[in-house]
Parts: structure tokens; sequence; C-alpha cells
């Protein structure tokens, strides 16, 4: 594509009201575990859309064939993770929007059975999920709904999906990935044996 027919492409995604869209590949779930605040590495929590102090945490970790950070750099896109609850792969109700962070968990963070590594041609990345957030009164500046949540007693899988955007109206989106609500109890009850 010449730059004339990339000028082209950036100024019509500009100029219709929903922007260009990019999907990403499928993204697949990894692992789960419990960690504490203290636990995040300080590069991480910096970068973090949410912190709660003194707070049990989810790690978690998920895969994909695309490097989403090396798509959305070319693209000068913000990306993020959303998670939701859901069933049968359908989402029931939105809970958090958090940071998306690129590579394994530190061996710090891995646990007992969990394994940091990746198949050939396969891209780590992971995010931290505040267990529990309290309702809010109306969605406002923190990340989220404003309806609260605690992932030690939903009854539904949680579900994560990578989004990103631009300033001109450009996104990314990925496919949806899940962890079943039995993968989400074992952690939990792995995470309380452990603290």
């Amino acid at each position: 594509m010449d730059m004339r027919s990339k000028a082209m492409l950036v100024t019509v995604c500009a100029l219709t009201v929903a922007g260009c869209v990019t999907r990403l590949g499928p993204v697949a779930p990894g692992t789960l575990r419990i960690i504490a605040e203290s636990e995040i590495p300080v590069a991480d929590r910096n970068s973090m859309l949410s912190r709660k102090h003194d707070e049990e945490w989810m790690l978690l970790t998920f895969y994909s064939d695309d490097e989403y950070q090396a798509i959305a750099r070319r693209k000068d896109m913000h990306v993020f993770v959303n998670e939701a609850l859901c069933a049968d792969g359908r989402v029931i109700r939105a809970i958090m929007s958090s940071s998306f962070h690129v590579g394994p968990p530190p061996a710090s963070l891995v646990g007992a059975g969990q394994t940091a590594g990746v198949g050939p041609k396969r891209y780590v990345y992971r995010t931290y999920l505040a267990m529990t957030a309290p309702e809010r009164e109306a969605a406002g500046a923190d990340p989220g709904p404003a309806a609260g949540y605690d992932l030690r007693s939903e009854t539904h899988d949680l579900c994560i999906q990578i989004q990103g955007g631009n300033m001109i109206g450009m996104s990314l989106k990925s496919g949806v990935a899940t962890f079943s609500r039995t993968t989400v109890e074992a952690a939990i009850k792995a995470g309380h044996g452990a603290h």
C-alpha cells in the first residue's frame, strides 16, 4: 500500500462514526493465580489502570499467535484488557478494564503446577484483576462499570477480550477467551491455601 492509499485509509477511518476496527486473532486462556497486591512487580503496578492496596488480585495469563503490542504500536493505539462475566461465550455483565502486560509473569509469580513458557510462535500476555470491586453510584473515572463484583461468589465464567484504540477513532479487538467458573474456583481455592 503506497503512502497516498494509507493516508486515504486513515482519513476514511477518522471520518466514519464507528471508526475502523482491526480484528485481532483469537486469544486463548492461560493460568489464573490469586496474589497479594504486594506481589505485583513495581513496573506492572505503576502502569495498572486500577490499584487497590492490601487486597487480593487475580493474575491472568493468556496467549495468542498475534503480537498484539506490535500491531497496536504500528497503529499508535493504547491496548487494554476487558473482563466480563459470561455464560456459553455470551457476555452477561462487563466488570472491569485492566492493564495489558506483554510477556509471562515473573518467575516469583508462577505458582506450583504453572509454567511461564509457551509453545512455538505463541505470545504470552498477562493482566491483574482485583478480586472484588465495590458498587459505585455511577461509572466515572475508574475503569469498569458502576456495578460491583466479587469473583469469590460470582457464578458465571470469566471472559477476557483485548481491545485498543487511538485518538482518530481507530480500534482493535480480539476474540474472547473464557476461563471457566471451575477454573476460577480452583484458583481461588489454591490461593486461599497459599495465603
